[in-house]
């Protein structure tokens, strides 16, 4: 098997491009990728002040490296945030790991713990809340905070490290549950409001085989063990699927993602936007919410009433 570029020994194949590739140019064409996503839907503009959510994960130390690489061809300002959610030894073991690729990329990076912010943990708070999911529980938190500090830092920017299985598999579960709303979130670029900050993904179209193969080749140390708030998690399954439909027709996730953009997405707005949601502000905390009180402040009254 041989490099379709070079034509020396090939180590990858990609099936749902028909390419297969050196080491090099893999990580060449992963970049070229990352790059034309960018392009394509606009995400960074010379000028912007970009925070990037880093979870000590593959997703984000890769979009981490990516972007670090970039900022100064597109002249844009990137800084780094982690949350210390508290969570046992899992949360030492992601710290660590984080504060070295900060220094590794030279990026600026502020860790910021959960307990000091809210007065919480996300263990303390799955505990006192048994009923519901954790998963759930930790995204709405995590989601919260990154946009209020994203906002009161004057970022303009919140850069995440979804990737294509993500998306789909946030996709699937909208379908599944009727919850259309939640799927036209799922564009690239989620733009923002007012105290809500413009979101990013341009992860979005990368597969995460692809994302495991370029940190591997890279060498980017990244927490291997999965939280384990996460056993149990519908989403292992979901993947799964969208895993078997991909081995036996190459590229059917890309082709699932830009059907969406392409077609359902635009009939899904239009039918929105006779009904659109008034957005207002949390009378607790102040931030956008499309009820009187957000959902963290609700976490947050439970909690307090426990």
């Amino acid at each position: 098997m041989k490099c379709n570029i070079c034509g020396n020994i090939a180590s990858i194949k990609l099936d749902y491009a028909n390419l297969r590739l050196c080491n090099l140019h893999f990580v060449n064409y992963f970049k070229r990728r990352i790059k034309r996503t960018i392009e394509k839907y606009k995400l960074i503009n010379p000028g912007d002040k970009i925070l990037i959510a880093v979870s000590g994960g593959k997703d984000s130390l890769t979009l981490l490296n990516i972007l670090s690489e970039l900022r100064e061809d597109i002249n844009f300002y990137l800084e780094g945030i982690t949350i210390d959610l508290g969570i046992e030894e899992y949360s030492n073991k992601y710290i660590k790991i984080v504060k070295e690729n900060y220094e590794k990329f030279k990026v600026e990076y502020k860790i910021i713990s959960l307990k000091d912010e809210l007065g919480f943990t996300i263990s303390e708070i799955i505990k006192s809340m048994k009923r519901r999911r954790p998963c759930s529980i930790c995204g709405a938190i995590k989601r919260y905070m990154l946009n209020k500090l994203a906002y009161e830092w004057g970022f303009n920017k919140l850069a995440t490290g979804h990737n294509l299985d993500d998306l789909l598999y946030i996709l699937l579960r909208s379908y599944i549950r009727g919850d259309y709303k939640q799927a036209l979130k799922l564009y690239p670029l989620l733009p923002g409001n007012d105290r809500l900050v413009t979101r990013i993904r341009p992860l979005a179209e990368i597969p995460e085989s692809d994302i495991i193969l370029y940190s591997r080749i890279k060498g980017i140390n990244f927490l291997k063990e999965k939280c384990p708030y996460s056993k149990g998690s519908k989403g292992f399954t979901y993947r799964k699927l969208l895993d078997m439909l991909e081995q036996e027709s190459p590229s059917s996730k890309l082709s699932m993602l830009r059907s969406f953009y392409n077609i359902y997405k635009p009939a899904l707005e239009s039918y929105y936007l006779k009904r659109p949601i008034k957005l207002k502000y949390c009378k607790s905390c102040g931030m956008p919410t499309s009820n009187e009180i957000c959902s963290v402040c609700k976490i947050i009254a439970r909690v307090q009433r426990r």
